[in-house]
This record gives structure tokens, sequence and C-alpha cells, in this order.
């Protein structure tokens, strides 16, 4: 078994599920010293989500903690393109009752391009999956904040219609 912490699209059930059957939410939780912005370089042409490590304990990145079985993380890993864009580290999560060290999808500096929005299907993977697993208010505000566009790729857009 595997402890993930899904931050971006991924904690959306609906998403993960489709990706990773065996997926169950452990809790919610935070790593410190770490923003989250939406300018990773995409096959699509949009901006996807990453954490940036800021060395301020501060900042908080929130949200949940997913166990799954091996088997299935071979599916995640190609679904976030492990090794062409994203690398694999392990965090610390603060959660509500300990910390736990879990294994996190970041960015390789490489594919960070500050220009870049999410489309607005993905940005709502994101705050839905927020207000899923009941993450504070407030970061939930900030989630909504986030600046994207309208995908103009009619198919894909439907695709992701939540």
């Amino acid at each position: 078994m595997i402890k993930m912490f899904s931050y971006g699209s991924n904690m959306s059930l609906q998403r993960l599920r489709k990706r990773v059957p065996s997926a169950v939410q452990l809790s919610i939780g935070y790593v410190e010293g770490y923003s989250l912005k939406c300018f990773k370089k995409s096959k699509d042409g949009s901006g996807k989500a990453s954490i940036i490590p800021t060395n301020n304990k501060e900042d908080k990145v929130w949200g949940v903690i997913f166990m799954l079985e091996e088997k299935d993380k071979p599916n995640l890993d190609k679904a976030e393109g492990l090794g062409y864009g994203y690398n694999e580290i392990k965090v610390d999560v603060v959660s509500f009752d300990a910390t736990t060290q879990c294994q996190v999808y970041i960015a390789d500096n490489d594919y960070l391009n500050e220009t870049l929005v999410p489309y607005d299907w993905y940005k709502s993977y994101i705050v839905n999956g927020a207000k899923q697993h009941n993450l504070p208010g407030e970061y939930i505000e900030t989630l909504e904040s986030i600046k994207s566009v309208q995908d103009i790729n009619v198919k894909r857009r439907n695709q992701n219609v939540q």
C-alpha cells in the first residue's frame, strides 16, 4: 500500500477513482513550506498544479491523503506524467492526528512557466475536490481565486465536465 498526498485535480474522487480504483481517503492535511501554483506545462498547452517550495513554514498547501494499492500506482504515474514533467518526492503531511510521510507529484523546474494558467474544467476538479473533502473554507477561497481560461477544445472540455 502507498500513501499519496493529492493537492490538485486528484483531490476529486471522480477523477482519482477513474485512475486508481483502489484509492481510499485516509485524512486531510497540509504540507508546510510550499505554495500551490498552476503553471506546470501540460501537453494540452495549459497550466497544471504543482506544489512549489517557498522555504516559509507559514505557507501551506492543503490536500488529501489517500492509500492506494501498488498495482494501481503505474496507472497514476502514467496519468500524471511521472518522468515527463512531474517527479515524485516524499513529504511530511500534517493532519489532525499525526504527521505522515506521503509520496507526492511535484513539477520538474524545467516544466514551470509562470505565464500559463489552467483550463476552467481543470480548476473545477481542484475546487470541487477541496469541497468534497471539506478543506478549510479560507483555503477553498484561495483555490477559487486561481485565474483560469476556457478550453477551446470542445471535445476535451466535454470529456472533463463534472
